[in-house]
């Protein structure tokens, strides 16, 4: 074997020095036991959308909106209706004007491939809020 020339090597930086931080345990808390903050009351500001509570549910109203899914639509003389099946497998004609899912969803329109639904949903402040969701056929996986 030859003999090589050592490479140069950068020194080691120089060590960090430990300083302890004093612990006072009469002047700061116990670090065994749960910090308590205060929480200031927030109600509920007043809203200018809220859902009718008064009003007669309907049947797909019991179920998520994950839990249905669209198998099909006609067209006949009243106009579209969407065939949703419900996860017991019974098939309920939906119009627009019907209401589905958890979040008081009025079908407003529809097309021969989803509906299209305003939702009302509480937001973070307990204000509602209305939000439109899209409701089609389920894409199957891997496609």
């Amino acid at each position: 074997m030859k003999a090589r020339k050592a490479p140069n090597i950068d020194p080691l930086p120089a060590p960090v020095v430990y300083e302890p931080v004093p612990y006072r345990p009469h002047e700061e808390r116990t670090p065994f036991e749960p910090v308590v903050l205060s929480v200031p009351d927030v109600k509920p500001l007043a809203s200018e959308i809220s859902p009718d509570l008064q009003r007669q549910r309907e049947p797909l109203e019991e179920f998520a909106l994950s839990e249905l899914s669209l198998v099909g639509t006609l067209i006949r003389g009243e106009g579209m209706i969407a065939l949703v099946k419900t996860p017991q497998g019974e098939v309920i004609r939906v119009q627009q004007g019907n209401y589905m899912g958890r979040n008081f969803g009025l079908v407003e329109s529809m097309d021969q491939q989803s509906l299209v639904l305003r939702e009302i949903v509480k937001d973070d402040t307990g204000r509602w809020q209305r939000r439109s969701t899209v409701f089609g056929f389920a894409v199957p996986e891997g496609g």
